[in-house]
């Protein structure tokens, strides 16, 4: 498990439902990196399949249908492409173990990956995703069916984010979290601050573009306003420092991120990719269309040029928002009740 949104979703809601009570073990496919050690704190199993190749996950395979056996599990909740496809093949030998599949975000890796989801779909109990844009695009493209498909909202810990009163005025601090990927477009961001003189960058986050967002820093004399620092297991700081937050990605899910923008009190200007726009609501951010660096950037500038005390009301309001639909507390339960009714028509 490396640091994204999909994995620090299945820390947190594995944290509160023991926090609640019952009894949880995580199963990963590889060899766990990032953020096993909050669940280790809490005496949370985890457990790696060690799938790192064909040989290697035949094995992963018979452990986890062992470990099923052994375990007996109410209900087996998987997360993302692979998993999801695993645990439907290992549902064969153990039919009586409910499965939740969840997908994370509206393109799961093409239109191979959606024929074997659709080859697999009798062996789900019920798919879920982390929005409505993420529900639609399955169910309009025949991936799943409307009668076994719900969204789920991702949830956050609101008590990690706090809204930060006395901030510098003297710059304004832009703030993008993501894995450094294509998707995730973090390049757009850098040229657009070409237009944005007076501004600065951080980009939190790590990944496989990072080479070339720092050659284009270089290159573009963009170093003492962009600022990379990597991966980050605390990222309310980064929050905390921000005036505003930008996210440029082609697609996606849900976004955690935006989320927890917007629980640090922080506008935020983003792309239209799924997810984001059902967390913003209304007056908590500005939504521009994908590919046109020209109008994310006059989008920052219109967010800039809002006065402090404004956004500072608008913050708490954002805030509220996230409290009210998005907090895992809300989240987790709606899973308690998705997990018992499962059990149910299953037993």
């Amino acid at each position: 498990m490396d640091i994204g949104g999909a994995e620090m979703q299945v820390v947190e809601l594995l944290l509160e439902l023991k926090n609640r009570g019952h009894s949880v073990r995580l199963i990963s496919l590889t060899t766990p990196v990032a953020l096993i050690q909050r669940l280790q704190r809490q005496n949370i199993p985890v457990i790696s399949l060690d799938m790192q190749g064909f040989i290697s996950s035949l094995y992963g395979v018979l452990k986890l249908i062992y470990l099923i056996k052994k375990h007996k599990p109410d209900v087996l909740h998987s997360h993302m492409f692979h998993a999801n496809i695993i645990s439907r093949f290992v549902t064969i030998f153990i039919a009586a173990t409910p499965l939740i599949c969840t997908v994370h975000s509206t393109n799961e890796g093409g239109k191979i990956r959606d024929w074997i989801y659709r080859l697999t779909n009798r062996l789900c109990y019920l798919n879920t995703a982390v929005s409505d844009a993420a529900k639609r695009r399955f169910i309009n493209d025949h991936v799943f069916s409307k009668k076994h498909t719900i969204s789920v909202f991702n949830g956050i810990n609101t008590e990690k984010f706090l809204i930060a009163r006395n901030k510098k005025k003297d710059k304004f601090r832009w703030l993008t979290v993501g894995r450094l990927v294509s998707v995730k477009n973090q390049i757009a961001i850098v040229q657009a601050m070409h237009k944005l003189p007076k501004s600065e960058l951080t980009i939190v986050g790590d990944g496989p573009e990072k080479d070339t967002l720092r050659k284009y820093i270089i290159d573009n004399g963009l170093e003492k306003r962009v600022c990379l620092v990597g991966s980050s297991l605390d990222v309310a700081k980064y929050y905390n420092m921000a005036d505003g937050f930008v996210l440029a990605s082609k697609y996606e899910g849900f976004a955690l991120v935006v989320a927890e923008a917007m629980a640090s009190g922080l506008m935020v200007v983003t792309t239209e990719c799924g997810g984001p726009s059902e967390i913003l609501g209304k007056d908590n951010g500005i939504i521009v269309p994908q590919g046109n660096v020209d109008d994310l950037s006059s989008a920052m500038a219109e967010v800039e040029k809002i006065s402090y005390e404004d956004r500072y009301a608008l913050g708490i309001q954002g805030r509220a928002r996230v409290e009210s639909l998005f907090s895992i507390k809300k989240i987790v339960s709606e899973w308690e009740a998705i997990y018992c009714h499962a059990v149910k028509k299953t037993t």
